[in-house]
């Protein structure tokens, strides 16, 4: 999401991956013939560690695409080069291996060092566990050489020998345990467009009568849409005389019925929020899927393949015979119009992508000179537990009277409640500061509502309360030419989460 207020307008930007052509519904089963075959015999699906290991849960990466919009449109406000110049050197000097890393590295080692290049680049000589401790410095010199390529002509990428090398990676990037391989051709490759889509927009009034025009993403994201719903419905409780704990069990109720409806149709994660001293700002959430992607590294290119497709669900016929309605879901190949593409693109062709839960979302006060901040951007990682992660800090800002919805951190570090209509999760996983509030914890089950608690408190642990919302905000000061920001990380939930500002200058200031 990016908004731009010299024109007042936002701009979703999807570059979500795409399947490859030969995909089809039963391609994740167990059956290793089912790879190719969509009349096979499916005898169930693989969990999700084996399901989405390897080059066949591989899709068409998009951020390459993303970058040559970004330039042909004038995105940009500074050169590729510039902009990944940091990361580049990152890379190639080296930076400081940090808990969640070494605990990630170790999680997946058995699967890493199935393939060589994975191997060579995380493991140690037994192929046990991390190359690194925590502490000690870890080199990539193949990653700094790639992005150098990369942003020096990012659409050579669908074409050329970078793009060819991926879909050998993904073709060799065979699970010795499913029997399967990567399907992705140069074609699906080729084909690949980043589009504008319309963002998803919606007023939301609060209790004390403030209305804010709401951003989000568009489908296949199902996060703008999800908000949208979550919003709407608190809308019409937040001007009643409900108490703080029926308010609380109205906001799970609505997380449940978004999810209902997200589950119904059609639809190892990074977030960044930026602003800049002109008001502009950019929510971008962007992903390999699970930690550590497909496990398969592109030989000499230092960088992890995704594994984007296991987001289609594991079977796309409906049971129990298999052989009727496709899942909204389910994984397809083939090509199609983009008809919800903006301009051209819609009629270009491109494959399916799978639903995301996405949430990169912008706020604007209707009325700018009664609110007490002029816009807002928001989003976070963390699978499907993104939706309501970003829904609590944003529910937590918006009710904050006066200045008090300034304080970002504050907001982010409240605890929360995750609704997902799980049954087994009952109405919300709501973080033990929450649930050790026992008058409202007695409330809620006095009315039926059914809660799982979270073992720690509140720091993230055992992937509970996995979202991590990252925000940035920005107001006028004292003066017309004078502004105000602020940024909040996630830090208690995942402490490697950061806020980055630069030295205040001219009539800026960068709040801590």
């Amino acid at each position: 999401m990016l908004y731009k207020p010299l024109d007042g307008k936002a701009l979703h930007v999807d570059f979500r991956e795409e399947a490859p052509a030969l995909y089809h519904p039963k391609t994740f089963c167990k059956n290793a013939t089912c790879v190719l075959d969509p009349h096979c015999d499916c005898n169930g699906t693989w969990p999700s560690t084996e399901r989405c290991t390897g080059g066949h849960a591989t899709g068409t990466p998009g951020f390459p695409a993303l970058l040559s919009l970004a330039v042909r449109d004038q995105l940009a406000s500074l050169p590729l080069s510039e902009i990944a110049g940091p990361a580049i050197d990152l890379a190639r000097n080296g930076w400081i291996m940090d808990e969640g890393l070494h605990k990630s590295i170790q999680q997946y080692a058995p699967q890493l060092a199935r393939d060589p290049a994975s191997r060579e680049l995380f493991l140690n000589v037994s192929g046990t566990g991390p190359k690194a401790e925590v502490g000690e410095i870890l080199r990539n010199p193949d990653l700094a050489h790639t992005l150098e390529l990369i942003v020096t002509a990012p659409d050579d990428f669908y074409t050329g020998h970078l793009g060819e090398e991926f879909v050998q990676a993904a073709a060799q990037g065979l699970n010795s345990v499913t029997g399967k391989h990567g399907v992705l051709s140069m074609a699906d490759l080729h084909g690949y467009r980043a589009v504008y889509r319309e963002p998803v927009q919606y007023e939301y009034t609060t209790a004390s009568g403030l209305t804010y025009n709401i951003t989000g993403s568009a489908p296949p994201f199902s996060g703008g849409v999800a908000q949208a719903q979550i919003f709407n419905y608190l809308e019409q409780v937040d001007g009643t005389d409900a108490t703080a704990a029926r308010r609380l069990g109205f906001f799970m109720d609505a997380q449940n019925a978004a999810f209902a409806d997200r589950n119904q149709y059609d639809h190892g994660t990074s977030h960044m929020t930026i602003i800049d001293s002109q008001g502009n700002i950019v929510a971008m959430t962007t992903t390999v899927n699970m930690i550590m992607g497909s496990r398969v590294t592109v030989p000499g290119r230092g960088y992890l393949l995704n594994n984007e497709m296991c987001d289609f669900d594991s079977l796309g016929i409906i049971p129990p015979d298999f052989t009727g309605q496709m899942t909204v879901n389910a994984a397809e190949g083939g090509k199609r119009p983009r008809r919800t593409a903006l301009g051209d693109d819609s009629s270009s062709l491109g494959g399916k992508r799978p639903r995301s839960s996405m949430s990169p979302t912008l706020v604007v006060p209707k009325e700018p000179g009664k609110a007490a901040f002029s816009l807002m951007g928001l989003g976070a990682p963390g699978g499907s537990d993104i939706i309501g992660g970003v829904a609590n800090v944003l529910r937590h800002t918006l009710a904050a009277p006066g200045v008090e919805v300034r304080q970002l951190q504050a907001h982010t570090n409240a605890p929360r409640a995750i609704g997902k209509n799980e049954p087994r999760m009952g109405n919300a996983v709501v973080e033990l500061a929450l649930y050790e509030d026992k008058e409202t914890v007695a409330a809620l089950q006095s009315w039926g509502y059914n809660l799982t608690h979270t073992r720690c408190s509140p720091i993230f642990c055992s992937g509970e309360t996995y979202s991590r919302v990252q925000s940035a905000m920005m107001w006028r000061a004292d003066s017309p030419s004078r502004w105000m920001f602020v940024g909040a990380a996630d830090k208690q939930r995942l402490p490697t989460c950061t806020v980055q500002a630069p030295q205040s200058s001219g009539d800026s200031v960068f709040l801590p």
